[in-house]
């Protein structure tokens, strides 16, 4: 699969895009090509790519409900947990800055060897 470095595509006329393509930044063959292949690798049925860690933190944050809690790690990003506080507080979403360390979280691992 080639890389399209390009923002623009080919159209057939206005609103008419070749091969549903006509701006890079809301849909491109190089991001689908990548999500197509993030899904199969993970065994998933849908991929998705984001040009940025806020893009992807404010696209999860979109399934959320008002009054849902949010579980972030005490080392989180400035910029996320900035969004949380002051973009965000409007849902009344409850944001716990508490994470225990990762070894604790983990399971123990085994001593035995495999066979």
């Amino acid at each position: 699969m080639p890389i399209y470095q390009t923002s623009t595509y080919e159209q057939d006329g206005i609103g008419r895009p070749r091969l549903g393509y006509d701006y890079s930044r809301s849909i491109n063959p190089t991001r689908q090509a990548l999500e197509s292949a993030l899904a199969l690798l993970e065994n998933g049925k849908h991929g998705l790519a984001f040009a940025s860690g806020v893009a992807a933190t404010v696209a999860a944050l979109q399934v959320l409900k008002p009054g849902d809690q949010i579980l972030a790690g005490n080392d989180t990003y400035g910029a996320p947990t900035a969004s949380f506080e002051r973009i965000f507080r409007p849902w009344a979403w409850t944001l716990v800055m508490r994470m225990p360390p990762i070894p604790a979280v983990l399971p123990k691992p085994s001593h035995r060897r495999p066979a």
